[in-house]
């Protein structure tokens, strides 16, 4: 059974941590032959992101389905994994609608394509309510997710602004714990059915118009 609490009982600190990958996403700061582009699980598109001086943003086509994943997605994935207890942090935001975010996947099976979707991963993201940490998976051939946790508090991500999204994964007591962290909140989650051994780190860009400026990964 999951645990979610608002106040975690375990006060993890990150000032001054080493980053062991960091870069902005302005024009001509950032290597895209470091990520690799995703598919959505669920549609098999492939987005695009659009670069802008202090920015990537994704590309929204007309007439996409605003408020679903469905045209929308954008997503790149980090080609190299992540082992131990880490934090990353995205300066991201919404412009207006609706749900930037961090990818958690393990490591990569062997001989994945350049552009591939994901079959299991955690997906934590921002909106204009609050967060929501959703779980992806593939079952018997069918795309299943549910929400893992979630604090909603209406109108906590002002639109058109950028917002600094911090996710902290760590082990305690043999057990994987996630925390998500912004505009002054946080929330906790335990996560027994998270994946063992090192991961991946991405980003993801979905239902609406999106932006990221930067994303830095540390070590705990």
């Amino acid at each position: 059974m999951r645990m979610i609490f608002g106040v975690m009982l375990f006060f993890l600190c990150c000032a001054g941590a080493e980053p062991v990958y960091e870069t902005s996403f302005a024009r001509g700061r950032w290597n895209p032959a470091e990520w690799k582009m995703l598919k959505n699980a669920r549609s098999g598109y492939v987005g695009t992101w659009v670069q802008r001086d202090d920015r990537i943003v994704n590309l929204v086509p007309p007439g996409a389905d605003i408020g679903s994943s469905w045209g929308t997605f954008t997503g790149m994935l980090l080609k190299r994994t992540f082992s131990g207890d880490i934090v990353i942090e995205a300066e991201c935001g919404f412009e207006p609608r609706m749900a930037p975010g961090i990818l958690i996947a393990p490591a990569p099976p062997p001989n994945e394509p350049e552009v591939t979707s994901l079959g299991e991963f955690f997906e934590v993201i921002l909106y204009d309510h609050g967060f929501n940490c959703w779980h992806h998976y593939g079952e018997n051939g069918v795309r299943k997710w549910y929400n893992a946790a979630k604090l909603l508090e209406k109108n906590l991500f002002a639109p058109g602004v950028a917002h600094t999204l911090t996710v902290k994964l760590f082990r305690r007591a043999g057990r994987r714990f996630l925390e998500v962290s912004g505009g002054g909140r946080t929330l906790g989650v335990c996560l027994p059915q998270m994946f063992s051994g090192d991961c991946r780190i991405g980003i993801a860009a979905s239902e609406g118009v999106d932006f990221f400026r930067n994303v830095k990964i540390s070590r705990l």
